[in-house]
């Protein structure tokens, strides 16, 4: 081998392990970054059935020595239910996001088995989505395309993970996939929204947003094309910059009771930071745990009606009025209570 051969061989061994290194330093900064953390917190640890959950927290990070917040930031927020399965995942933001998205999505449209646009569907009908996506790299880059679908009441009704693959550097890429999911057959006749989030895995995974969630609205009908009311979401405080926030409902009318897992994960400046935390959904009404709140729960305050704390029929169970501690009188007020969450039921 003559000296010029070796000189580029010797070149090219030092800048393949130049690479390698700087791969290895890199994805252990991601993986054990101090410079960045996410606090991650809920409005309360346990809620009932039906009840609105508040998820918020902050992105800050720590460049001379103290931590300050994120003002540009994207959180990529998971919640999985008591089962392990998936039940919502969305993009959340710290703040304005005006720098550089090395992916992005453009468009999203739902549609029909055709492909076609369309924005109205009936009860148990099939839900595709058309998407853009554009990689302003000159890298190629892997990502997944998830799509969580809500209620106007903000309850989650079909989260799913639509596609995974890689769009190459520099190129925008069409995805249309059908059937993504499926309109319940006892889904209110409402409007209702998919946000889709392009990540590059799952946040309990370590998977980041690589740019702001995209919204697809259509509404939901009946196979006669009515449609009806649901509740309003509750308005909370505005997040400061720094900060961002999740609400959502967990259905009254067969939700899974159990703790909820929800994780966090972000990257900014080449830091990655992750949390989760966990919360309890339960059925308040349910006085003989059965799972459903029924006439069998209002007969139990009955035959306790009028008993006080310290009678041998007084039963603290009954006394479930004001919630949790009760008033120690079994009254109207307890039977109340109980007949106000007639027939709502978890799984």
């Amino acid at each position: 081998m003559n000296k010029t051969m070796r000189k580029i061989a010797i070149c090219t061994l030092f800048l393949l392990v130049t690479v390698a290194v700087s791969q290895i330093i890199r994805s252990e900064t991601l993986a054990f970054s101090p410079i960045l953390k996410i606090n991650l917190t809920t409005s309360k640890p346990v809620y009932d059935l039906g009840e609105y959950v508040f998820i918020t927290g902050e992105l800050m990070i720590n460049r001379s020595g103290s931590y300050e917040p994120v003002s540009d930031g994207l959180v990529a927020i998971q919640v999985n239910d008591p089962n392990s399965n998936l039940f919502a995942i969305r993009t959340r933001p710290t703040g304005s996001n005006d720098g550089h998205l090395s992916m992005e999505i453009l468009d999203v449209t739902p549609c029909g088995a055709g492909f076609n646009p369309k924005y109205s569907f009936q009860r148990g009908e099939y839900v595709g989505f058309n998407v853009t996506v554009r990689n302003n790299d000159l890298n190629e880059h892997y990502g997944i395309i998830t799509v969580c679908s809500c209620y106007e009441d903000e309850t989650p009704f079909a989260t799913k993970k639509m596609w995974n693959g890689t769009v190459q550097g520099g190129k925008t890429r069409s995805i249309a996939v059908y059937p993504v999911m499926q309109i319940p057959e006892n889904a209110p006749l409402v409007d209702a929204t998919a946000y889709v989030s392009l990540l590059t895995e799952f946040p309990e995974n370590g998977g980041f947003a690589y740019c702001p969630e995209k919204t697809a609205p259509f509404t939901i009908t009946s196979r006669g094309g009515s449609a009806s009311s649901s509740n309003t979401p509750p308005s909370y405080p505005t997040s400061t910059e720094g900060t961002f926030d999740l609400t959502f409902q967990i259905s009254g009318y067969g939700g899974v009771l159990g703790d909820y897992t929800t994780y966090a994960c972000s990257l900014y400046e080449m830091w990655l930071a992750m949390n989760q935390t966990t919360f309890e959904t339960i059925l308040i009404g349910d006085l003989n745990n059965d799972k459903v709140v029924d006439i069998s729960d209002i007969s139990f305050v009955a035959r306790h009606f009028g008993t006080l704390a310290g009678d041998p029929d007084f039963d603290p169970l009954a006394d479930i009025a004001p919630y949790p501690y009760g008033d120690g009188v079994v009254d109207i007020s307890d039977i109340a209570f109980v007949a106000r969450r007639f027939g709502k039921y978890g799984t």
